[in-house]
């Protein structure tokens, strides 16, 4: 609290200008600069909440922690649960409903604060102790005179506000969303009926590239390199000709290489050795052309150079070409040619060892392996092998030094396997079903439709969601043969709304109103179709709501659950023509459905009173919704409205007023769909809605009970259409399939899986797709996003949880985090949206937002909030109303 001079200097100022306000009129614009500097020094003044404490949250509090001298309190301390006699918190729950306990444990909790030394004591002492003050009476005192005059001139249009004038001003505006419209297909995993495999292994240490070369073994490890023609006199001229001779050898494992030695060396005349370019040798000293040699010499001969050549062929890369060049000098005729002896590290004998697989040729032995295929292999170029091994450029090599076959049952040693697979798993005999008609059906699914999303693929208005692989159509190692795939097919909605702005225009004595006079930081919502759509909300909680009833006939609310659905399925051949999941394609109207239960939900709201537990219960779970949008309904004045209003509009139960509403919801349906559809959803009082002379009862009633309003149209609606439907229309599938066909027609279904409906393993013939459907499209909308934002899953495919929320979970709701923009979509598409700025304002109008049924006003005589206020206002019905509830409070708990 501010305390000193200067709080009362600004009271004496405002009091005076309250005083002179109908002389004050140049004083407005000071008054205005007076109030923003007040604003802003209120502002100064008043400190940030998490200058007072922060929260660790996990129980813990630091009060004033930038103080200096902070205080450190945890919740088991605040609330001291061991302290004396008092109970914990699960204690004190566990009294709930019991009237009697509770009433003793706040007996017992009074009288040990009254004498027990403790701080919680005093403070408790210390508000006991004010009661008994004196409390004068102050609904005569003169403060209050002024005031009830303001009041009255406001609403008889004298005094200073005479003149006063408001504006609102309508602004059209629109907000974009996605409606979507959910397809699935699905996608068998296509398996390679033929293929083969290559297996490529080579073993040696180096091979023969180009040229006259001759490569023979000398012992394990060794190996002789012949350069050049082998024989003797093999050139013949008159004169002396150069003779050379290319060969290129590759390097496979240089690392295993020990040593290479030119070893042997036979020429006639002259002969030189050269290795990539560089000579390494020749048998003389002497050049010989173009190096100027001469034939006078007449050499020829055999030599032993002994020379090693190893860092030649060691220091390269692994298969790397080495090139080898003899150059022989003939005078008349003669020979060239020489040996290089290369030894090798034995053990390192395998130079390559390649298994050469495709993708589908891997996926089709997985699928013969796990059973989900028939076939077998064959290896069509297996080498003669003894006992398992073979032998490649005198090197023996066995099964155990090649890499094992990917093939099972298949040796190492194969070069070329085929394999022959046939995808199967998905062929064979449906279970059986009877239609509609009682006829019996027991198809045989083929399995040659693979794909059945191709058209959803190529179409450029659908965007693929997700592909799920089917449960049970896996193998161990979890490779996937059947996919259910889903797109989004919807489509983009303008919705329209509007807001408006007020505007005071006050030209008398008094220029200015509320915060007119001074600018505020209050945040205000004008998005009336949001607004709307989440009141709607609240209202289809009472219309979908079921409570259990104990063995003495009585509801707890928190025992109530919302939004519950029911699990379904439909069947499909995989890769089959057999489809039971499809919609259908008419005879189901949205528009009409969304009629039916606008048109219902006005009626039942009139059937649920103020004073039954179903009342309570939704009270309870919609004041999070009604919060969260109050700023919507807070023009119309609701501060006065919880001042002076005597009775919320929901105790008005007059019989006469739900009649009526019943009917003309009753009629409604006979006029859509006929007296059968609207015998579906009400009853006479006392026997059926039409008698036999298909007159409407006198008196009737919802066919079911208010919390299940919901459910009762939804199952009527379906009955209803399913009915027409299979007379319409050639239906081969079971009821129950067409039912949920409609449901997701009508955009009620969330889908949860599939799965495979078979006993035998590795067969998937049918496929089963879950949904959970419920009663609206709303409410699964609703359940879709709080289930999100409290972690609840949907179950499995072959066990989905559809169950409805509990009143706690929805307490834990974030309501600015759900999102209605499709259910608004859905009301523009079917035409259930105001088209205009004008309509707009009679779908928002007062009595729609204000009233909690407004039905009431069926007949066109009832005054709307705001009207029933000002009334309350007249006279002194304020001033005595809050005198009385002053003087309650101060003498509740007093013994008086």
């Amino acid at each position: 609290m501010i305390r000193g001079p200067f709080p009362t200097a600004i009271a004496w100022v405002l009091s005076a200008n309250m005083a002179m306000a109908p002389t004050a009129r140049t004083l407005a614009d000071s008054f205005d600069d007076a109030a923003n500097k007040g604003q802003a020094y209120g502002r100064d003044i008043v400190p940030d909440p998490h200058e007072l404490f922060r929260s660790d949250g996990e129980g813990s509090y630091d009060l004033f922690p930038d103080s200096g001298e902070s205080l450190n309190i945890t919740t088991e301390q605040l609330w001291r649960p061991d302290a004396g006699n008092a109970r914990n918190l699960k204690d004190l729950k566990s009294l709930w409903g019991d009237d009697e306990a509770i009433q003793q444990q706040t007996s017992d909790t009074q009288e040990r604060l009254k004498n027990e030394a403790s701080e919680y004591a005093e403070a408790y002492r210390a508000l006991t102790s004010s009661m008994h003050r004196a409390h004068p009476d102050l609904s005569s005192d003169p403060i209050w005179d002024s005031s009830r005059h303001v009041m009255e001139d406001i609403f008889t249009g004298t005094g200073p506000f005479n003149a006063c004038e408001v504006t609102r001003e309508v602004t059209e505006d629109g907000i974009t969303t996605h409606l979507p419209d959910y397809r699935t297909c699905n996608l068998v995993v296509p398996v390679a009926g033929s293929c083969a495999i290559h297996h490529d292994y080579k073993a040696g240490v180096i091979e023969h590239a180009a040229g006259p070369m001759n490569i023979q073994s000398c012992g394990a490890g060794c190996r002789a390199l012949w350069l050049g023609r082998v024989g003797d006199n093999y050139w013949n001229h008159e004169y002396y000709n150069i003779h050379t001779q290319t060969m290129q050898v590759r390097v496979i494992q240089p690392d295993a290489i020990t040593s290479v030695v030119l070893e042997d060396a036979w020429w006639d005349d002259h002969m030189q050795v050269w290795i990539d370019g560089a000579k390494v040798w020749w048998n003389h000293n002497r050049n010989f052309p173009p190096d100027h040699a001469s034939c006078d010499d007449d050499l020829y001969g055999h030599g032993s150079p002994g020379l090693d050549v190893t860092s030649y062929f060691k220091n390269v890369a692994p298969g790397s070409i080495v090139t080898i060049k003899t150059r022989v000098l003939v005078c008349d005729r003669g020979e060239g040619y020489a040996r290089l002896r290369v030894h090798f590290d034995s053990t390192e004998k395998i130079t390559k060892d390649v298994w050469h697989i495709s993708n589908e040729c891997q996926a089709a032995i997985k699928a013969i392996e796990s059973g989900f295929a028939s076939g077998g292999y064959t290896c069509t170029n297996m080498p003669p092998a003894t006992n398992g091994c073979i032998s490649i450029d005198e090197t023996t090599i066995c099964e155990s030094d090649l890499a094992s076959s990917p093939v099972p049952g298949t040796s190492s040693l194969c070069r070329e396997v085929r394999v022959e697979a046939d995808l199967d798993f998905n062929e064979g005999g449906m279970s059986c079903w009877a239609d509609p008609q009682g006829n019996q059906h027991c198809p045989t699914n083929d399995g040659d439709v693979t794909n059945t999303c191709a058209a959803l693929a190529s179409n450029p208005d659908c965007r693929f969601i997700e592909s799920q692989c089917i449960e049970s159509a896996s193998d161990a190692g979890g490779n996937c043969y059947a996919y259910t795939v889903r797109y989004d097919c919807g489509e983009p909605v303008e919705i329209p709304t509007a807001s408006v702005e007020s505007t005071y225009t006050c030209p008398g004595g008094i220029r200015c109103m509320g915060e007119e006079c001074v600018t505020t930081s209050a945040e205000s919502n004008h998005d009336f179709a949001r607004a709307a759509a989440a009141l709607q909300a609240a209202d289809y909680m009472a219309m979908d709501m079921s409570c259990p009833v104990d063995g003495h006939h009585n509801i707890r609310p928190d025992t109530c659950k919302v939004f519950a659905g029911e699990a379904s399925e439909c069947k499909t051949a995989v890769g089959g023509a057999v489809d039971c999941c499809k919609k259908p394609a008419s005879g189901v109207s949205l528009a009409q459905y969304i009629t039916l239960l606008e048109k219902t939900r006005k009626a039942a709201m009139l059937v649920l009173g103020e004073g039954g537990v179903l009342h309570g219960a939704w009270t309870k779970l919609t004041g999070p919704i009604t919060n969260a949008w109050s700023s919507v309904t807070s023009y119309f004045a609701s501060a006065l409205d919880a001042n002076t209003a005597s009775t919320p509009v929901r105790m008005v139960g007059v019989e006469g007023l739900k009649q009526t509403a019943m009917k003309q919801t009753a009629q409604f349906l006979a006029k859509s769909f006929g007296k059968q559809a609207a015998s579906m959803f009400f009853t006479g009082a006392s026997g059926p809605l039409y008698s036999s002379t298909g007159k409407m009862a006198s008196t009737v009633q919802l066919g079911g009970a208010v919390g299940t309003a919901l459910s009762v149209v939804m199952w009527s609606y379906t009955a209803y259409v399913v009915a027409m439907l299979v007379i319409q229309i050639v239906w081969k599938c079971e009821k129950s399939e067409l039912a949920l066909g409609v449901k997701r027609k009508l955009k009620s279904a969330h889908y949860v899986g599939s799965y495979c409906a078979t006993d035998v393993m590795d067969v998937c013939i049918e496929e089963r797709r879950a949904y959970c459907t419920f009663n609206s499209p709303l409410s699964r909308m609703l359940q879709e996003q709080m289930r999100a934002q409290l972690g609840i899953g949907w179950g499995s495919s072959e066990d989905p949880n559809c169950r409805g929320l509990t009143v706690a979970e929805i307490n834990r709701v974030n309501w600015e985090h759900i999102n209605l923009d499709e259910w608004l979509a859905i009301l523009q598409t079917t035409g259930h949206m105001p088209s205009s700025p004008a309509a707009a304002m009679g779908a928002y109008s007062m009595g729609e937002l204000t009233e909690d049924v407004p039905m009431l006003n069926a007949d066109g005589t009832r005054e709307d909030t705001l009207e029933r206020n000002q009334q309350r206002l007249q006279g002194d019905a304020t001033l005595h109303r809050n005198e009385e509830r002053r003087q309650r409070l101060w003498g509740r708990g007093g013994g008086e």
